[in-house]
């Protein structure tokens, strides 16, 4: 992670964006925020260099835009493929969906940010999100000193079984 430049006079009109979301910005902001999608913090309406993107996520490089009608014509276009030609030199790598898809299709949306979130967990060797622990087994209390044990803990999702085996000493 590192710090990413910001234009200071944006950071008003930023709040004012936020004060004023499209009905697909809010439904998506009901799934990001406080970290409540898979862990990640995600920021909306964030200022990145002179530029104002939807959804800004810091620890993967990640931004969310989300395309209405206006983004369609030639003119928005362009100043879209300029914004995201600085913004990628930066780093950032960018998911894009429509107005409509975001209200009609949230969960689709949610998947693919979801895919996203696995290429880069499996890219950068970080214990996949979304997995959960279904059974740690009750290990004997107080621990004798010098006694040694050990734990074996399955993590499970729809697609991945991980195993681990912990041995430790009280």
């Amino acid at each position: 992670m590192h710090f990413l430049p910001y234009n200071k006079t944006l950071k008003e009109f930023s709040r004012e964006l936020r004060s004023h979301s499209t009905l697909s910005e809010i439904f998506l902001w009901q799934q990001l925020r406080a970290s409540q999608f898979r862990g990640y913090s995600f920021n909306r309406q964030k200022p990145l260099e002179n530029h104002i993107v939807d959804f800004y996520c810091r620890k993967l490089d990640l931004v969310i835009e989300i395309d209405g009608d206006s983004h369609f014509e030639e003119e928005s276009c362009l100043c879209d493929f300029k914004r995201l030609e600085v913004l990628e030199k930066m780093g950032l790598k960018f998911l894009h969906f429509s107005d409509l898809d975001v209200k009609k299709n949230i969960h689709h949306v949610l998947s693919e940010i979801g895919y996203f979130i696995d290429d880069w967990e499996k890219e950068n060797s970080v214990l996949p999100t979304g997995f959960q622990i279904l059974w740690i087994p009750n290990l004997p209390r107080p621990f004798e000193k010098g006694e040694l044990h050990q734990l074996n803990l399955n993590l499970f999702s729809q697609d991945d079984c991980f195993g681990f085996t912990f041995q430790f000493e009280a």
